[in-house]
């Protein structure tokens, strides 16, 4: 693991005693490559395993604002460096018009760790894309996988992590501590082909110790979350390992409660992926905030 070295002020008392001070150890976490960006040339259109495989393209609608977020090492804590300084972000197609990204930037500092999210407005961007970057520091540089556009929303779902700290890859989500451009709360989401059905009903009741009154009623809706056609390792993934973390999820603007899961694959052959999991949504009766 790398570490940079970033000194702090030391202090002179009297003329007489010094007071040296360590600098201050900063880890440097690596560009996850874990599937939403890659190492450009790893996409999984321009490398399918198997002929068993599919080509598969991330579902957006017109509307939709897609986030990427880098952990690249840029400025200070008290100082972040600003996006357009250290990252270059442009969008890629097999036209050959230009296209301009629409949408907001913020490079930023979190818990002592640098990051930058770029936010993708796609209403103007092809059927078809990808987003380039490249750090502008050391060249390194990494493709998103590709996305199409679906023209019917009732055929996809958009499926949000809804954690508030860091992820096991790195990746900051809340407010950050100090950031130059726009101030962005990470949303780390992104569209499945697939529904959302309910499945069921159950209640819990508590009550009074003595008089046996009812003191709270929880009501739970099961739900079962089913994703239409296969799926590549990358998509599963980032559905899995990031979205689906941290105990409650959003789909479609609704709060969901997810304690656990096993994904069994459907497809025997290949690498991709088909399956369905289980979730639950809680309202309190006393709360009115059952729907």
């Amino acid at each position: 693991m790398q570490t940079i070295i970033q000194p702090t002020t030391c202090i002179i008392a009297n003329q007489k005693i010094y007071s040296f001070c360590l600098p201050r150890r900063i880890e440097c976490i690596q560009q996850p490559t874990d599937g939403r960006l890659v190492e450009c040339g790893g996409q999984w259109n321009c490398n399918i395993p198997c002929s068993m495989d599919r080509l598969y393209h991330i579902p957006f609608l017109d509307g939709d604002k897609i986030q990427f977020q880098t952990l690249f090492f840029g400025g200070a804590p008290s100082d972040p460096m600003d996006y357009d300084s250290l990252i270059t972000a442009e969008i890629c197609s097999n036209e050959d018009e230009t296209y301009i990204i629409e949408g907001r930037k913020m490079s930023a500092w979190k818990d002592g760790l640098p990051y930058q999210i770029i936010e993708v407005c796609v209403d103007n961007l092809p059927d078809c894309w990808s987003l380039k970057i490249t750090n502008n520091i050391t060249g390194d540089e990494y493709c998103s996988q590709e996305f199409g556009r679906v023209k019917v929303k009732k055929e996809t779902i958009l499926i949000q992590s809804k954690r508030t700290s860091t992820d096991c890859f790195g990746y900051c989500y809340g407010v950050p501590d100090n950031y130059l451009g726009d101030m962005i709360v990470y949303n780390n989401s992104l569209r499945y082909c697939g529904w959302l059905k309910n499945t069921g009903f159950g209640s819990d009741i508590e009550r009074a110790d003595f008089s046996g009154a009812i003191k709270s009623e929880e009501i739970t809706k099961s739900y079962q979350l089913t994703f239409n056609g296969k799926m590549p390792p990358f998509a599963a993934n980032i559905l899995c390992e990031q979205l689906l973390t941290g105990g409650l999820i959003c789909i479609d603007g609704v709060d969901y409660e997810l304690e656990s899961y096993n994904v069994n694959n459907e497809i025997q052959t290949g690498t991709m992926y088909k399956f369905s999991i289980e979730l639950e949504s809680k309202c309190d009766t006393n709360a009115n905030n059952c729907s």
